[in-house]
């Protein structure tokens, strides 16, 4: 499924993380170039029942961190820097 979806060019903030054993494989999309918002991808295995285990929750957390920063860094630049980005 990832792939299909990258194919139609959406990008991801990272690999999918977890696995079959952990019961859980998640992936974040990267932010909408109209908005913040990220789509969490979920797939669970056996009777887990949740949607992030401890270490895919700081993760994705951190990934998501990283391109809003980012995001932040751009605007600022295409502020300061107006004729450059035209």
């Amino acid at each position: 499924m990832v792939d299909a979806i990258r194919a139609r060019g959406k990008d991801f903030l990272l690999d999918v993380i977890g696995s079959r054993e952990e019961g859980l494989k998640q992936i974040f999309s990267s932010a909408s170039e109209h908005s913040s918002l990220i789509i969490e991808y979920v797939q669970r295995f056996g009777d887990f029942d949740g949607f992030f285990t401890k270490q895919n929750v700081a993760e994705l957390t951190h990934a998501a961190g990283v391109e809003e920063n980012l995001r932040l860094l751009q605007a600022e630049s295409e502020a300061a820097n107006p004729l450059v980005n035209a």
